[in-house]
């Protein structure tokens, strides 16, 4: 586990981010949301996140919180690796509420 005064360690967000905002071209104040968001996860990873079981054991989903508007929400998935103390973003990707 991570030193709790240190937070954990973040990777890939960036790339993460640069692809997303080139496929959804989200809107500024959309944008700043999922970066705080983002950075909240080196408080707590598992904070209001959903473990994805079968595969990979340490795949991770999460709705960002304050991101549904017009029947769309944004959504992480992310790795949590325990030992190392890091949390490698997967993917950023808004998609439509379920009907």
């Amino acid at each position: 586990m991570p030193n709790p005064e240190a937070g954990w360690n973040l990777t890939n967000v960036d790339e993460c981010l640069d692809r997303w905002e080139q496929v959804c071209a989200p809107a500024d104040d959309l944008r700043r949301l999922v970066i705080a968001a983002l950075l909240s996860r080196m408080d707590d990873p598992y904070d209001g996140a959903r473990r994805e079981f079968g595969g990979e054991p340490s795949l991770w989903f999460w709705m960002v919180p304050g991101s549904l508007y017009a029947g769309q929400a944004v959504y992480v998935s992310f790795m949590v690796f325990e030992r190392l103390g890091t949390v490698r973003i997967d993917s950023i990707m808004t998609l439509s509420w379920p009907a």
